[in-house]
């Protein structure tokens, strides 16, 4: 394989002949390839040496590529706190108390369901009252030190008070909630979903990684560094909510209001909550913080048709002509493109300054791009045809460049022997950061405006008459577009990968990366005997959520906006939302690394 630098350009092989006219540019090229190899290596050094050295905001001047900027590992000035710290995170002891929380933690179910009632009126709720209870008894440094407040009941915020109230307060989060198992996939699941079994690599259960795993992590770093007698001085604010999978409008809808009255407009410094993580894409490893969401829309289509008897039918019943609207639907998603402003642009720009395993072709793809909308187009194309399999985080690049649909819900009928008299399916909408809710309703109006006349049905699209019934020309019924929810979202505003703020996250990453790569026991050892490497580089480059957070409600408290968990795939166990949900306790301690480092490199830095 032709060696690259790290620019992605290809370097000059010892076997190559050299042109005798090109003699002297040839000796001078390799003079300056032996000074960038030895600064290289010196500089690796002294980033050892001062890595303990406090950095006050700024972007660094290491640049590797002038695309994807990476900034220098950063760690606290107090290396005896930070060193007794790492020292306690690796004491056995340590790793099996952890899990034991994270486990508990799983062992109290606390799904939430589209469509639950108010606080104080669907008792369902209430299943939150144990979770808050144990929280009070797992973490009671946590308790003892932080203010805590209720906001709606079971929204929970701990405020950490600095002593100097004129900076910034750091802002980490998470959510409560879980969604439901069904029932019937019980039997499906290695161990119980809410067991919280750990198996001295593994804690099994709903939750474990969604996003218990988020929130416990959070507690036993704060926990850790109450203990550790840390002060900070800059306001360290913790905010749970409890429906994130539910749209989080009753908890972080609620805390983003109380934190906006309290604090005001751009008044947090940062905020890291649930999101990407890192891993390998193509022979180099990256953290991809979400810099960037989709927007949100559930379309439902609902078809009203007259009633009977199911013994004498028409053609085609309301449900029939739903699943027409549906195959329509489904066969006509907006097309997807790939834009300079969507954040996955800048992934894939990453990707070509630092992994050696893409292609030479796609690589000339992406730096062409830049420029050239032709190579941009080509671009879209090779992301949606060309990836290679089993590549992480690109095989879901044509969804991150796109606005997708799903079909998640349908309903129709009561009964087999009467004809239904509606019938309705709801369509989930992930909006690209090019695209709109407004987009996604004119899309499905123009698509279904000749359906809805080849049925002969009226048609409300979102609360607009498009063809009505008349006596002239009666209907045989209508077809309604709604909101399905009322939860339609704008996609967000992008965050700043580069400056302070970024340079802090990414140092800080780098740091912990360094230290622990957050491999399971089972998978490091068979790299091992493998003979693979295990790097302790990795790159930052922005990425984009493919779904939505509780961020969609904390946007006016400031521009800097993470959707990050210090997690690798490896570590997680068969995904979110499924059977057998579960974590690796050494891809949670890394986590428990990420949050404690973060807390002690943002108190330092100047944001």
């Amino acid at each position: 394989m032709e060696k690259l630098n790290e620019k992605g350009e290809i370097l000059p092989t010892a076997s190559a002949p050299v042109p005798k006219r090109a003699s002297l540019i040839w000796r001078l090229t390799k003079l300056a390839v032996v000074c960038v190899a030895a600064g290289y290596f010196l500089s690796g050094h002294l980033n050892l040496a001062v890595a303990h050295l406090p950095i006050r905001g700024g972007r660094s001047s290491t640049s590797l590529a002038v695309t994807c900027p990476q900034t220098g590992a950063l760690a606290p000035s107090n290396t005896t706190l930070l060193d007794a710290l790492y020292e306690q995170f690796a004491d056995p002891d340590f790793l099996t108390k952890s899990a034991e929380l994270l486990g508990a933690s799983v062992r109290i179910p606390t799904e939430t369901y589209d469509g639950l009632g108010e606080v104080g009126e669907d008792e369902r709720w209430e299943k939150f009252a144990p979770f808050h209870e144990w929280l009070e008894g797992a973490f009671p440094s946590v308790h003892s030190t932080l203010k805590k407040e209720t906001v709606n009941t079971w929204g929970l915020v701990y405020t950490w008070e600095g002593s100097d109230s004129g900076l910034k307060p750091l802002m980490l989060t998470g959510h409560q909630d879980v969604v439901p198992v069904e029932e019937k996939t019980f039997d499906q699941w290695t161990h119980p979903p809410f067991s919280g079994y750990f198996d001295g690599e593994w804690v099994w259960g709903r939750g474990s990684c969604d996003d218990k795993g988020g929130l416990i992590a959070i507690m036993i770093a704060i926990e850790s560094l109450v203990k550790q007698g840390f002060v900070p001085t800059r306001s360290i604010v913790l905010a749970f909510g409890f429906d994130e999978e539910a749209s989080g409008m009753k908890g972080a809808g609620a805390i983003g209001k109380f934190l906006l009255e309290r604090y005001g407009e751009d008044s947090i410094a940062l905020l890291v909550d649930e999101g990407a993580g890192y891993s390998e894409i193509m022979g180099a490893m990256y953290a991809t913080p979400g810099v960037g969401e989709k927007g949100y829309l559930d379309a439902r289509l609902t078809v009203n048709t007259k009633g009977g008897h199911s013994s004498t039918p028409p053609k085609h019943t309301g449900i029939g002509i739903l699943a027409s609207l549906v195959t329509t639907v489904e066969a006509n998603p907006i097309p997807p493109r790939l834009t300079r402003t969507n954040p996955f642009y800048s992934t894939l720009q990453c990707i070509a300054a630092y992994s050696p395993d893409v292609p030479k072709k796609a690589r000339h793809l992406i730096k062409a791009s830049q420029k050239s909308d032709k190579a941009l187009a080509k671009l879209g194309e090779w992301v949606l045809d060309k990836l290679p399999p089993g590549v992480a985080v690109l095989p879901i690049g044509p969804s991150l460049m796109s606005t997708t649909q799903a079909v998640d819900l349908i309903q129709g009928g009561v009964k087999t022997n009467a004809l239904p008299e509606q019938s309705w399916a709801v369509v989930d909408h992930r909006i690209s950061v090019d695209d709109s809710p407004a987009v996604v309703q004119a899309h499905l109006t123009e698509l279904l405006t000749p359906e809805a006349t080849r049925w002969n049905l009226s048609l409300d699209a979102f609360g607009a008459v498009v063809s009505a019934d008349t006596e002239d020309a009666p209907k045989i019924g209508s077809l309604v577009l709604t909101d399905a929810f009322g939860t339609a979202l704008e996609p967000a505003p992008v965050t700043p990968s580069e400056g302070a703020v970024w340079s802090v996250l990414g140092g800080t990453i780098k740091t912990v990366f360094a230290h622990n790569d957050g491999l399971p026991a089972s998978v490091r050892s068979a790299k091992l005997e493998a003979g693979e490497d295990l790097s302790t580089d990795i790159n930052m480059a922005p990425g984009i959520m493919s779904g939505n957070t509780d961020t969609r409600h904390y946007w006016p408290l400031t521009a800097h906006i993470f959707r990050y968990a210090h997690n690798r795939p490896e570590g997680i166990g068969n995904g979110f939302h499924t059977v057998n949900e579960a974590m690796g306790i050494e891809n949670f301690l890394a986590a428990v690394e990420f949050f404690t480092t973060l807390v002690m490199n943002v108190d330092e830095a100047e944001l």
